[in-house]
């Protein structure tokens, strides 16, 4: 059940029991079950704050998985994933680094069916002083263009290798 794992993986079996104290034990409960009886026909990537932390899940196919450092979902999941392997990337990146290897993995995936060009980047961040909600960044045009044109500069290239001589083999 998926609320199990995400106990399992941000709560200690006893924070899970204090989130309870907020509800009346049968609402929480009847709530619980709720959540777990929901089947989602989409592949989503989740994101939760976790006391100080956020933490990344994704859905698939009913299934809700912790990843520790990056999620990808979709025909392209596997070619992003790949890149994002290749490059290190880690949750601790700094923000101009990891917004790079994002929008390289996005973009290589792009060749997968179903994939499409048209794309929106977001950094997340703790509430602002005295406020409750997640803090946004939009990626901006001119952040795209710059974006882009790191790819330009840092991302794969076409092999234009010389032809193998006789003493290759």
């Amino acid at each position: 059940m998926p609320i199990r794992i995400l106990s399992t993986q941000c709560h200690t079996r006893n924070s899970w029991k204090t989130a309870s104290i907020n509800f009346p034990e049968d609402l929480h409960r009847q709530t619980a079950y709720a959540i777990t009886a929901q089947r989602i026909e989409a592949d989503l990537i989740l994101i939760g704050r976790i006391t100080r932390r956020f933490c990344l899940f994704t859905c698939i196919g009913g299934q809700v998985t912790a990843c520790p450092h990056f999620a990808a979902i979709g025909s392209g999941a596997t070619i992003a994933s790949s890149v994002l392997f290749q490059r290190e990337h880690v949750f601790y990146r700094p923000v101009p680094d990891a917004l790079y290897t994002i929008y390289e993995a996005k973009r290589l995936a792009e060749i997968a069916p179903g994939v499409g060009k048209l794309t929106s980047y977001i950094v997340l961040g703790p509430p602002e002083e005295g406020k409750t909600a997640i803090s946004e960044q939009w990626v901006s045009r001119e952040g795209e263009r710059f974006l882009k044109k790191q790819f330009g500069r840092l991302g794969p290239r076409k092999l234009r290798l010389p032809p193998l001589t006789q003493d290759f083999f």
